[in-house]
């Protein structure tokens, strides 16, 4: 039996082999001019969307074979019991699959590749003219663009006589069109684009011609699947015309998602696409058909005319770009229409019939009304990969892709032949469309239409392509593909917060609580599963879906040795994808903000506690976050105008910390068992904990924490908090909710300019909705993407008990929350007046109010006439920095000032409340306890607390914090 299952084993490891040899064999017979920047690329690319022709010579060609000699080999092996055979076997394999492997990596020039990555160069950097810094201006009456890439179209393919490679013509109509039109030649002979590296392949070609740059992205495990946009750090064409108001179409016969075009084009300029799955599900095709990738091109001219018939009746322009598919290599698509000009040869019968059907194409655009205010721009997206094609072209011949520009607004002004290359094409589309393009350069790319030399005049085509083979930083930046640990860092991948929100010391139960879900198309169903310290399995247990959203579900840790252990939350299906995990002690992991960290930690014995920040943290916190570290006894004053390191070692009863503007570090033992520790922060570098000599911070932006017992003898937890707004707020902007007299309601996001957000989305649900949630995108009104805004149908839910979450992106690809409230929505006011007002309305409601340094707040007359009109008149008196309260109800104002500290507590209709603050002089806090609750935001401002004395219960607690900038711009915070 061990015998037989050995052979099994062998048997399938040769299987193996044999099929990757002969993988290896038919790509080097099949991409000739395969490149190792594809290669990462397309390694890095979703695969979705790979055509049925592909597929089926995978199958004949390697799978088939490898099958067939297996089952062989089998029957000598098991049947005749030919041992030997087996052996042979596995020998033979291995030595194709290595030497198949070996010629590959030469093929490639894998040796040179490696070397060039771990040269650097700067050269795309120092070449590179940024959009965002070009002032492009286009004329008041926009033309439309009709922007047609051709699969490996070459101008090659044009006879000798009029400058192509072949005798005679394949593709006569195209050749017409560009020698009547615009190809940047100086004579009757066509011009064509040099294709240089990083642009060889369809996705590569695209994005050059859109946006100046090669596509040189480093696969790190990644795909570019999981990437939640393509290249955040630019700006290509698709997003030039859509903040001039462009209608964008993606028109294509394969589907879109295959090779990152698809996340691409949406992401940069959100183009609508339409492509095989938009034409199965649409009905333009029936279902099911499928050839070659997809539908074939014949079809897709059909579809582009009815396309910009729509497209041409809306009052905006429109940008149609579509690709064609039916020239691939390596013999292409032979559709109905496709005549055998050249006999068997069916790569150059393809060829000819493209031709003819782009010049149909391009005549039936010149008969429609829109034409003549449309430019058409037609261009190869590569030289073909079938390189036997063109082994009988002259030598020294220079293939490049076809190219020419129809209808332009603008004359060349250059009378040469003008040496360019695919980059290019991007300023020189604008310019044809008419605008002005301040310098004539974008990306790497020179308007053609101008005097302006190209990158590919002003260095060799080898220089070029010798540097963009090197490693670029810049590029790699610009990319915003990230590692697994970049990704986690910057929340790219799939990501959760997850924490525990009660624990039962007596029963040994926990709730575990999951939110804010990201980079997951379909959540689903969501499972935690508790492991003790040597993770094996304790509990596993679904979680349940509430009305706010947020997953929950409860945990016995009883069984756990001293309550540590780890829990994996995952979303189940036959892949589970893991969302994150807690590990430690978990009784102490009850906790949402960094503040009821430290209300755990101070109820613990025995325990030692060390802090340490990395970066600058302080800057951008909540000022009750800074004020937590006084509930573990660390009293310290931080001034958030500077930049500092940060440590702190809470061993009772010693308590050292320590603040400096670079770099702080101390050197200590522990009170209980002597055994010792190092601390260290840096502003611009990593954080340290070490306890007997081993590093236990997880060194993350914001306060690294780490817990000693000193009972066990070890760490027993790790934590790390991001204080830049970290659990309602990541990014400061304000929220503002209206209802006008019509009833239409709308909700606003502003001053996010400085955030550089270039998306914004908004759900909103009530407890009877909150399985489908109303989803709307938020759209920008100005230039500056500073204000975004959704009309909101008020009818879908309960407008004075939903839900709200605000979220978008940056042009990193991060995610962030800017809300996540639950409540009133007309207590979303982003204006003091406006929310004072609201709540003055309000006959059950009361105000509790403590004011955290009033030094601007007492001068400023809007504020003191909006108080005073809810009966606050003392508040003008108050000087600066003096302390101030105040208690609101529908039949009483109370209100108290003082140079030091001051408290007001109580009971109001079963509401026990209790008002602290105090001034500068005298501790500068703030303090709204309601119920053994904080509701203050202990921020410089006004903080309030609005309680209904009806329903019992807080229904808003906020803070107007002021800004002085020139006297102007208050910010709420929840």
């Amino acid at each position: 039996m061990k015998k037989t299952v050995k052979k099994g084993v062998v048997t399938l490891i040769a299987f193996l082999l044999s099929l990757f040899g002969l993988a290896v064999l038919w790509c080097l017979r099949t991409w000739q001019r395969l490149s190792m920047d594809e290669l990462i690329f397309e390694l890095s690319a979703p695969l979705r969307g790979t055509g049925s022709d592909m597929i089926i010579r995978f199958i004949l060609n390697c799978l088939l074979p490898a099958v067939i000699i297996t089952a062989g080999a089998s029957f000598f092996v098991f049947y005749k019991k030919k041992s030997q055979v087996l052996k042979w076997w596995l020998v033979l394999s291995g030595i194709v699959a290595i030497s198949s492997t070996i010629v590959l990596a030469s093929r490639l020039n894998a040796y040179e590749y490696l070397v060039n990555m771990g040269e650097e160069s700067t050269f795309i950097e120092d070449n590179y003219v940024n959009p965002e810094d070009v002032k492009i201006t286009f004329p008041e009456k926009k033309r439309n663009l009709i922007y047609i890439f051709l699969e490996s179209m070459e101008m090659t393919y044009s006879d000798i006589e009029d400058g192509g490679g072949f005798k005679e013509n394949l593709i006569p109509e195209l050749t017409e069109l560009a020698k009547e039109n615009e190809c940047f030649s100086g004579d009757d002979k066509l011009n064509g684009g040099y294709v240089t590296s990083g642009t060889s392949w369809t996705m590569g070609g695209m994005f050059a011609q859109t946006s100046g740059l090669p596509l040189k992205i480093n696969v790190q495990g990644n795909a570019m699947e999981h990437e939640e946009c393509f290249f955040p750090g630019i700006k290509c064409i698709g997003d030039v015309l859509e903040k001039e108001g462009y209608n964008q179409e993606l028109l294509i016969g394969s589907e879109a998602e295959f090779g990152g075009r698809q996340l691409y084009f949406t992401s940069h300029g959100d183009y609508a696409v339409h492509d095989y799955n938009y034409a199965l599900n649409t009905g333009i095709i029936p279902p099911g058909y499928q050839v070659y990738w997809g539908y074939e091109d014949m079809k897709l001219f059909e579809h582009a005319k009815n396309d910009l018939l729509e497209l041409s009746k809306k009052d905006e322009p429109f940008n149609l770009t579509m690709l064609t598919v039916d020239t691939h290599f390596p013999s292409g698509y032979k559709c109905e229409l496709c005549e055998n000009r050249f006999g068997d040869n069916q790569y150059a019968n393809v060829m000819a019939c493209s031709s003819k059907q782009v010049k149909e194409f391009v005549d039936w655009i010149k008969e429609q009304d829109f034409y003549d205010n449309t430019t058409i721009v037609i261009s190869g997206d590569h030289t073909t990969m079938n390189e036997t094609f063109c082994d009988d072209i002259p030598d020294g011949y220079v293939r490049r892709v076809y190219t020419t520009f129809i209808n332009a607004a603008v004359q060349k002004k250059r009378k040469d032949t003008i040496e360019y290359s695919t980059l290019d094409m991007f300023p020189t589309t604008l310019a044809a469309l008419g605008a002005d393009v301040k310098g004539n350069r974008l990306g790497l790319g020179t308007n053609l239409f101008s005097g302006e030399k190209t990158l590919i005049e002003k260095y060799t085509d080898d220089e070029i392509n010798n540097q963009f083979a090197r490693h670029s930083v810049f590029m790699e930046e610009m990319s915003g593909i990230a590692g697994e640990e970049e990704k986690k860092r910057k929340r790219l991948s799939p990501d959760a917060d997850i924490y525990v929100s009660g624990y039962d010391e007596t029963s040994g139960m926990i709730v575990l609580n999951v939110d804010d879900i990201i980079n997951v198309d379909n959540c689903g169903e969501l499972k935690a599963t508790l492991y003790d310290e040597d993770m094996n399995e304790i509990q596993s247990a679904d979680m349940v879906l509430g009305i706010d959203r947020n997953y929950s579900c409860d945990m016995d840790i009883s069984p756990l040795s001293n309550r540590k252990g780890t829990i994996v939350v995952e979303i189940a299906g036959n892949t589970p994808i893991k969302l994150g995990e807690l590990a430690g002690d978990l009784s102490i992991q009850a906790h949402e903000s960094i503040s009821d960290y430290m209300e755990l930690l101070n109820k613990k014995e025995n325990v030692a506690v060390f802090l340490a920040s990395k970066g600058d943290f302080i800057n951008g916190a909540l000022e009750k976050d800074l004020a937590a570290f006084k509930k573990i006894g660390i009293d310290v004053r931080f001034d958030r105008e500077e930049k500092i390191g940060f440590f702190a070692v809470v061993d009772k009863p010693s308590i050292v910390y320590g603040l400096e503007q670079e770099q702080v570090s101390y050197d200590g033992v522990l009170v209980g068992n002597d055994v010792d520790y190092h601390v260290e922060s840096r502003i611009d570098g990593d954080c340290s904990i070490e306890i007997g000599g081993e590093d236990y911070a997880l060194n993350e932006n914001g306060l690294n924490c780490v817990v000693y017992d000193y009972e066990l003898g070890e760490v027993v937890d790790t934590a790390s908090f991001n204080l830049e707004y970290d659990g309602t707020v990541d990014i400061m902007a304000d929220v503002d909710f209206k209802v006008n007299e019509s009833g239409e309601a709308e909700l606003t996001l502003r001053n996010a300019s400085d955030y550089d957000i270039w998306n914004a989305s908004v759900q909103i649900w009530d407890k009877n909705s909150y399985m489908n949630p109303l989803i709307m995108a938020m759209e920008s009104p100005d230039e500056d993407m500073a204000n975004y805004v959704a009309k909101v149908n008020t009818g879908d839910f309960d407008i004075e008990d939903a839900f709200v979450e605000i979220s978008c992106h940056d042009t990193r690809g991060m995610q962030h929350r800017i809300l996540d409230w639950n409540g009133n929505l007309n207590l979303l006011r982003e204006k003091f007046d406006d929310y004072m007002a609201y709540i003055n309305s309000l006959n059950d409601a009361v105000i509790l109010m403590s004011v955290k340094d009033d030094m601007w707040l007492s001068g400023d007359d809007e504020v003191i006439d909006t108080l005073k009109e809810v009966g606050l008149n003392e508040f003008e008196n108050i000087a600066d920095h003096e302390a101030y309260c105040a208690y609101v109800t529908p039949g009483e104002v109370i209100e108290k000032h003082d140079v030091g500290a001051i408290s007001f507590d109580g009971i109001d209709e079963d509401m026990e409340f209790a008002i602290n603050c105090a001034g500068w002089d005298a501790g500068y806090y703030s303090s709204i306890n309601v119920g053994d609750r904080e509701y203050s935001m202990g921020e410089k401002g006004i903080n309030i607390a609005i309680y209904d004395i009806k329903r019992k219960q807080m229904i808003d607690h906020v803070a107007y914090r002021y800004v002085h900038e020139g006297g102007e711009n208050k910010i709420f915070i929840r």
